[in-house]
């Protein structure tokens, strides 16, 4: 196979993994499912305040945008993008799965984790916004650089657990169960997107040759549920879905050039939503991602 034509080129996916000890000051209940959604929105909240001057008009007008912390993480802009990249993502993701359901007692210590792409400046804006929540107080943060090599490496089956729900979609439907191909473009397409604004550049991928690849790929375990969440937004006061499908499935085929993919998006998360968490995944044991830290 010629290079030109070759499926996965060999690439790495760069981002910071931050931690946080947290103490919590009053008595703390995550509700199923929402935990992700309360840590986003009280650090969205929390990082405005302290950020933007009350007089700001929003991130579109803002006059200082470029170093607005705030701006930069949740409603970033493209300046100039080639086709596909029109909206860029968001680039952090929290991963607080582990909390949802859970209740915590004054002075109880638990943790929390943030995957924060590009953005790096912003790390003392991040610890600020985390020390300022009313009802917790920061112990410590750890920042850890995670460099995720997208090596292929031989694979002919692996068990994708959906840890947070999902929402996936194929030519503008919502599935209810985790259809591979439509699984594969939404990973290759958050990934390709996270690079391309917040890294070394969108890989160069032969993007139909790996949707024929995940074409040929069959699932043959699926239990999945499908959970319906709704938010409300304190901007707008809108109801929004946060729901999808949790569960597991298992794929078997060739895997080979696909299973980076899947380890990455360990990371990344998949689908909608995943600043609030949503679309965590985890492969089943035997596949781990190939890391630098």
């Amino acid at each position: 196979m010629l290079p030109s034509e070759a499926v996965m080129i060999p690439a790495v996916l760069k981002l910071l993994e931050l931690r946080f000890q947290l103490k919590a000051k009053a008595p703390l209940q995550f509700p199923a499912w929402k935990a992700g959604n309360f840590f986003r929105g009280t650090f969205g909240i929390t990082l405005k305040r302290l950020s933007c001057p009350v007089s700001c008009a929003g991130p579109l007008e803002c006059t200082n945008r470029q170093q607005c912390a705030y701006a930069n993480l949740f409603e970033p802009i493209a300046k100039a993008a080639p086709s596909g990249f029109a909206n860029p993502p968001r680039p952090f993701v929290f991963r607080v799965e582990q909390l949802n359901g859970s209740h915590f007692q004054p002075d109880d210590v638990f943790s929390v984790r943030m995957h924060l792409f590009g953005n790096v400046e912003t790390l003392p804006w991040i610890e600020k916004t985390l020390a300022s929540f009313e009802r917790m107080e920061l112990l410590k943060m750890e920042v850890v650089p995670v460099n995720i090599a997208l090596l292929g490496r031989p694979c002919q089956e692996v068990t994708v657990e959906f840890i947070t729900p999902l929402e996936l979609k194929s030519q503008h439907q919502v599935l209810r169960q985790p259809d591979f191909p439509a699984l594969i473009s939404r990973i290759r397409d958050r990934i390709a997107a996270l690079s391309h604004f917040y890294g070394e550049g969108a890989p160069p991928w032969n993007y139909k040759q790996i949707s024929e690849k995940a074409e040929r790929v069959k699932m043959v375990y699926c239990d999945v549920q499908v959970v319906d969440v709704d938010r409300q937004s304190s901007r707008t006061g809108q109801i929004h879905g946060l729901g999808g499908f949790v569960g597991s499935a298992r794929y078997e085929g060739m895997l080979d050039d696909l299973l980076p993919l899947l380890m990455a998006a360990e990371w990344t998360g998949v689908g909608r939503h995943t600043a609030w968490g949503n679309g965590a995944i985890r492969l089943g044991s035997g596949h781990t991602s190939t890391l630098e830290f």
